[in-house]
């Protein structure tokens, strides 16, 4: 397979991912939310498999669909407003009780989507950009926080690639864990040694930079490599910053585009085939690999 990660420079991802991640913030309509989705997760399998932490964010991914199902019952067993009422729960019961009405599944479905959407962008960041390629972008005056930054955002792939190998060694041993609520207890053997792994890794990076020097005044040697601009890297940038201008002029003049509330009737969101065909300018990347 070839390595299409390195094919396209860190400032085209930088652009495409901080792109994607403007409209996922920006858009509360769950039918657009729902095509940057598959996009993303288009680009997520294309050039997935490129470093060793790469299969871990399908395992995060499913986890933030959990969690978005958590916050769709979460805010219908809370949320009683709506005119479509699906049962009752008696009203002698705190806080969840009252009516489960339809309005607040769909709002806690949409606020879903826009939190799955921010995972995905932050698993498809993590796949196909190299940290060390994005500290040579940054000037020198920026470096020690920059490097922090990065720390930051490798400590989620790293804590979970830990979590897979004490895993895959417990097999080793003969103990699987089950999905029992009985074995609950049992992720105590999960937990712990994730906790003492993670303990050691931070002496170690905390011993790594004193070494370095991090913190000094002293002047750091960077060598900066020029960037490789290719045709697909030039067309990548191109559309989506074409897309990032065409939403901001709909948001702008058509504010109702993009927005959707399901109270205090239940509706269908709205949906423009032109303004759907318009996300598939983000589709670039893979269009460009195959």
């Amino acid at each position: 397979m070839v390595n299409n990660k390195k094919d396209m420079n860190a400032v085209t991802w930088l652009i495409y991912c901080a792109v994607a991640a403007f409209i996922a913030v920006m858009t509360r309509n769950p039918l657009y939310l729902v095509i940057l989705l598959l996009i993303l997760w288009a680009v997520f399998k294309t050039f997935e498999g490129r470093s060793a932490t790469d299969g871990i964010w399908s395992s995060f991914i499913r986890l933030g669909v959990g969690f978005m199902a958590i916050s769709i019952v979460f805010n219908a067993m809370t949320a009683h407003y709506g005119r479509t009422v699906i049962f009752r729960i008696p009203v002698s019961f705190p806080v969840i009780g009252g009516s489960i009405t339809a309005e607040a599944v769909a709002y806690g479905l949409a606020y879903g989507l826009v939190f799955i959407s921010m995972v995905s962008v932050f698993a498809v960041f993590n796949t196909v950009i190299d940290l060390s390629s994005v500290l040579r972008l940054v000037p020198g005056f920026m470096r020690q926080s920059a490097i922090l930054m990065s720390i930051t955002f490798n400590f989620i792939p790293q804590t979970l690639y830990a979590a897979t190998e004490i895993k895959e060694a417990q097999k080793m041993r003969g103990y699987t864990m089950k999905s029992s609520l009985r074995d609950i207890a049992g992720t105590a053997s999960l937990f712990v040694p994730l906790i003492i792994t993670g303990l050691e890794k931070s002496c170690t990076l905390a011993e790594s930079m004193e070494s370095r020097a991090y913190g000094s005044t002293a002047k750091a040697t960077v060598i900066r490599r020029p960037l490789d601009w290719t045709l697909r890297d030039i067309l990548t940038v191109a559309s989506s910053l074409i897309f990032a201008m065409v939403f901001i002029y709909i948001k702008v003049s058509h504010p109702s585009v993009f927005a959707y509330s399901p109270y205090p009737q239940l509706a269908a969101p709205g949906f423009d085939p032109l303004t759907g065909m318009a996300f598939l300018l983000m589709l670039v990347p893979v269009v460009m690999s195959l």
